[in-house]
């Protein structure tokens, strides 16, 4: 029997579109997302100038570096005790060295990728499944963290914002009415789901899952520490801008709000939306070049800090010393070890954006007065357009990285070491090189880490992946424009290059 032929333009017609929508969507979303920010932020700087901004990052006090590392520090042991308090209600117990090692870790990854309960959670799963906690109860604890963290934002901006509406209301242009209403909105609205809580342990159930919320005492515990993280975090920028006209508490409540938003937007780190958020909010009240240099300083010392702390520990369980301590101290290595290429791919990412920005700003003036009785021009001016080339190869190459690939390791390190000494030559750039340099002795410490031998573009690159260079190269042509707005323009300043 001849069986009837099927047409597959009715299925095949629909499924394609469906995946592609699926695949596009986020990415593109980001791009869009992206573009409005940098718009916004093209406004909010229409009075800023590049060379203010850097000469008030150069001259940040000594103590207030090192107060913001303090916060930075208080920031963190607070994650640890919502790492513990929640393994503790789900009711496993691990060695406080192997908790430390995965929150910290864990949520240094997650604050710059983004995304931070499937990263920090992922990270946390292979350092802590060598106690043999499950998968389950990491992804339940990692839940319990982020859903109390989110209460937590909305708990204190509401009551920041209740007890400084009058300061509040004068620096955003809000009645302070207003400011007052939705403080007690917020806090309605936290309170309801604490009172909630305090009934007992509740079950939520959806089609085939459930979800088992917590009772009362672990709320409390859990947001008495998100005051303290969301406190030290905002301690962190608090020491870092100069004297502000507004309150601490006014303060707190804007940097709240601000952190509410960047998690809303789903921005790694809350980035681009946090800083426009703070900078509209303080516009009044502290100079917006002394602003944006507090947000860079904040960035750097909250967000990159821990981020190539974390890598430079993984790096160092490498050795043969490290790896004795840790059996006596009882911290699983074999996750770590599968862990090296994440946080290098991480990284090498986040410094190849560092070589992109790099070459689109202007270098110091009296380095250049130094180097123009060493160098000629054209090694001058070639090392920062290679540089910033390189840059941009380090984008590819993370994620061959990521993949552990052998050929993605040594291309890393060739860069690295090259990029290093053209970080000298087109500018003296010692913190650039100093950054290079440690990369570099990350690739060597890991280097049994990448071994499989596949060619560095065996798979394509996903959508996602050519959206976020793409993201990268918008932000640098965004800061070339900024940094160099001043001048007047001329197309001669595209080919004729000179040392001013």
């Amino acid at each position: 029997m001849t069986q009837p032929i099927t047409s597959p333009s009715v299925p095949g017609a629909t499924r394609p579109a469906r995946y592609w929508a699926r695949r596009l969507a986020p990415p593109l979303l980001a791009l869009l997302v992206c573009g409005l920010l940098l718009l916004g932020l093209q406004q909010l700087t229409l009075s800023l100038d590049y060379h203010a901004v850097v000469k008030h990052l150069c001259r940040l006090p000594g103590i207030a570096v090192a107060e913001a590392l303090a916060a930075t520090l208080l920031s963190y042991l607070a994650l640890i005790g919502r790492d513990a308090v929640a393994l503790r209600y789900i009711g496993v117990r691990v060695p406080l060295s192997t908790l430390s090692l995965g929150a910290i870790t864990g949520s240094a990854l997650g604050n710059v990728a983004g995304f931070s309960i499937l990263t920090g959670g992922a990270v946390r799963y292979r350092i802590l499944a060598g106690t043999g906690v499950r998968a389950e109860q990491v992804a339940r604890m990692s839940v319990l963290t982020g859903a109390t963290f989110s209460l937590g934002l909305v708990l204190l901006s509401g009551l920041g914002a209740t007890l400084a509406a009058p300061m509040v209301g004068e620096v955003l242009g809000i009645p302070s009415s207003r400011i007052l209403a939705g403080g007690l909105v917020a806090l309605a609205l936290s309170g309801g789901v604490i009172a909630w809580s305090a009934a007992g342990e509740r079950v939520i159930r959806f089609r085939r899952f459930q979800f088992e919320l917590p009772g009362f005492d672990f709320n409390i515990a859990q947001l008495a520490l998100v005051a303290v993280d969301v406190t030290g975090a905002g301690l962190v920028l608090w020491a870092l801008l100069p004297a502000a006209h507004v309150g601490f508490a006014a303060f707190i409540a804007l940097f709240t709000v601000a952190m509410l938003l960047g998690v809303i937007a789903h921005t790694p780190g809350g980035i681009g939306v946090f800083e426009a958020a703070m900078l509209y909010a303080l516009g009044g009240t502290v100079p917006a070049s002394a602003a944006v240099a507090a947000l860079l300083a904040y960035r750097a010392i909250y967000f990159v800090l821990p981020l190539l702390l974390s890598a430079g520990l993984l790096g160092t369980f490498e050795t043969r010393a490290a790896a004795r301590w840790l059996k006596r101290t009882r911290v699983p290595t074999a996750g770590m070890e599968r862990l090296a290429p994440t946080f290098l791919g991480v990284t090498t990412f986040v410094i190849g954006v560092m070589l992109v920005v790099s070459g689109a700003t202007p270098a110091f003036n009296h380095r250049l007065a130094l180097l123009h009785d060493v160098l000629p021009l054209w090694i001058l001016e070639g090392s920062n357009l290679l540089g910033s080339v390189l840059g941009v190869w380090l984008l590819f190459v993370a994620r061959g990285l990521l993949q552990r690939l052998d050929a993605a390791w040594w291309l890393a390190l060739s860069v690295a070491a090259a990029s290093l000494l053209l970080s000298l030559a087109k500018g003296l750039a010692f913190g650039e090189a100093g950054i290079l340099g440690f990369l570099v002795v990350l690739l060597l410490l890991t280097r049994g880490r990448f071994r499989r031998p596949a060619s560095l573009f065996h798979k394509p690159l996903t959508v996602g992946w050519w959206v976020s260079i793409a993201i990268v190269l918008l932000v640098a042509f965004w800061v070339l424009f900024f940094a160099f707005r001043r001048v007047p323009y001329s197309q001669d300043l595209w080919w004729q290059f000179e040392f001013d």
